[in-house]
């Protein structure tokens, strides 16, 4: 009863902000990798809700639309499909699908084992030839796991990178840091990252006003 999580004075935005959030930026970072998508709608198609009115399951769609392809000139459409709720048993998986590959981590929130010094990333690839006469069969899977080498728990990293955009911030107005250039390349990358961030919250607020409106797909205004 006193958890801030299911609670309207706390967090109201209950699972979608708390695991939702995750997910979403997931596809962010996938969607952006290679092409500059763009969220432009956000619909909730099944929700509960507990006796504050604070979502506690969700089941959400976020449409994603790419800049125009270099060798058709269309835009392309991504879509991400996510599920997340504090009624069920924690489950992180995550499953990314490609033309020719596909790859699914199972822990992409919470690392597995990480408090007893394991910082390893294991995911598993799957390579697939997409044929007119077998337009699924799976030519082989390739189980990978990222080196350990020198990774510090994510929270570490958050906030060395969280001091390293300040220091550079402050190293404009008074030359505090060595490089000037350096501080420029290190502000731009902050300005992109909350832009992207900007976006998350507005995937999120999007998402909430759909529950509010019974589940309807609501658009999601572009940056300024």
């Amino acid at each position: 009863a006193n958890n801030i999580r299911i609670s309207s004075s706390g967090d109201p935005l209950g699972c979608i902000g708390d695991l939702g959030w995750y997910n979403i930026r997931m596809a962010q970072l996938a969607f952006r990798s290679n092409c500059s998508a763009t969220a432009k709608s956000a619909q909730v198609v099944h929700y509960e809700l507990n006796q504050h009115g604070v979502p506690i399951d969700a089941t959400c769609l976020v449409t994603f639309e790419t800049d125009n392809d270099h060798d058709n000139n269309k835009k392309r459409t991504k879509i991400l499909s996510f599920h997340c709720s504090f009624v069920h048993p924690l489950t992180q998986t995550v499953s990314i699908h490609g033309s020719t590959k596909s790859i699914t981590m199972d822990d992409f929130v919470i690392p597995r084992d990480e408090e007893n010094g394991n910082k390893e990333l294991t995911f598993e690839v799957k390579y697939q030839s997409l044929t007119f006469a077998d337009l699924c069969s799976v030519h082989s899977n390739q189980a990978k796991e990222s080196s350990s080498d020198g990774r510090c728990p994510q929270e570490v990293v958050m906030w060395r990178n969280f001091s390293k955009y300040c220091r550079a911030y402050d190293g404009l107005s008074d030359n505090t840091n060595d490089d000037y250039d350096d501080n420029q390349k290190i502000k731009e990358e902050g300005k992109k990252l909350s832009n992207v961030s900007l976006e998350n919250q507005q995937i999120v607020d999007a998402l909430m006003e759909s529950i509010r409106q019974k589940g309807k797909k609501i658009c999601i205004p572009s940056q300024i």
